[in-house]
C-alpha cells in the first residue's frame, strides 16, 4: 500500500508515481488482450472423410491478412483476404486412409487430414436388381451438371458411386419394364428412359 506524505512539496511525487502504476497496468492489459488475439493459422474440412469424388470444403482461419494463397495441396496434388479463405474441390484419386492437406499462405503453412474410404459398394451394386435390363444411367447435380454410367463403356461414364449420392435426380433406361429394388425401396420402371429420385 501506498502511504502518502504530508508535506506539500511530496504531492507533485505523489501524483507522478499514481500515473507511472496506472501507465504500467496499461500496457500489461494491452499486451495480455493483443496476445491473446495472435492465433494460430487453422483449417477446416467438411466432411472429414469420404470416398473419390465427392466435393469437400476447406476453411482457412487466422492466416495472415492480404495475403495470396500459394499452394493448397491434399495428399501429393496439389490443387489450383483477409486472413481467413474458403474453398471447395473434389477429392482426386488418392489411397483409401488418412491424406494430408496443406495450406500455405505467406510463408506460413498449416496441415490437416481429410479420410479417403472405399465407397460401399458399386453402381451396379445399385441396379443389380435390373441387372439384365439395365441400359445406361444419367445424374445430374449442381457442381457437375449431367454425369452417365454405362456399364459397357467405362472410359465414357463419368458418374460414380459418391456423385451419385450427390446427385438430385436420375434417368434410367432399361430395355424392359421391370422393378429396381434397393435398400428397402423399389421403382417401377418402364421401358425406356424413367426419370427417379433414390
Amino acid at each position: 500500500m501506498i502511504k502518502f506524505m504530508k508535506k506539500p512539496y511530496n504531492q507533485s511525487f505523489q501524483i507522478l508515481l499514481l500515473l507511472l502504476i496506472v501507465i504500467i497496468i496499461s500496457i500489461t492489459v494491452n499486451t495480455t488482450v493483443l496476445a491473446n488475439e495472435t492465433s494460430t493459422p487453422t483449417l477446416e474440412v467438411d466432411p472429414g472423410a469420404g470416398c473419390m469424388g465427392i466435393p469437400i470444403i476447406l476453411k482457412g482461419f487466422n492466416f495472415s491478412p492480404n495475403t495470396d494463397v500459394t499452394n493448397i495441396s491434399i495428399g501429393d496434388i496439389e490443387l489450383a483476404s483477409e486472413g481467413n479463405f474458403n474453398t471447395t474441390f473434389r477429392v482426386p484419386g488418392l489411397a483409401t486412409g488418412a491424406q494430408i492437406i496443406s495450406v500455405t499462405i505467406g510463408g506460413t503453412t498449416t496441415t490437416t487430414y481429410f479420410t479417403v474410404t472405399a465407397p460401399a459398394c458399386t453402381i451396379s451394386c445399385r441396379v443389380a436388381s435390373i441387372d439384365d435390363k439395365f441400359i445406361r444411367m444419367w445424374a445430374w447435380n449442381s457442381l457437375d451438371g449431367w454425369l452417365m454410367y454405362d456399364p459397357y463403356d467405362h472410359k465414357g461414364s463419368d458418374l460414380t458411386l459418391c456423385l451419385l449420392d450427390l446427385s438430385d435426380g436420375y434417368l434410367i433406361k432399361v430395355s424392359e419394364s421391370c422393378t429396381l429394388i434397393y435398400a428397402g425401396s423399389s421403382w417401377d420402371l418402364n421401358k425406356g428412359w424413367n426419370w427417379i429420385i433414390w
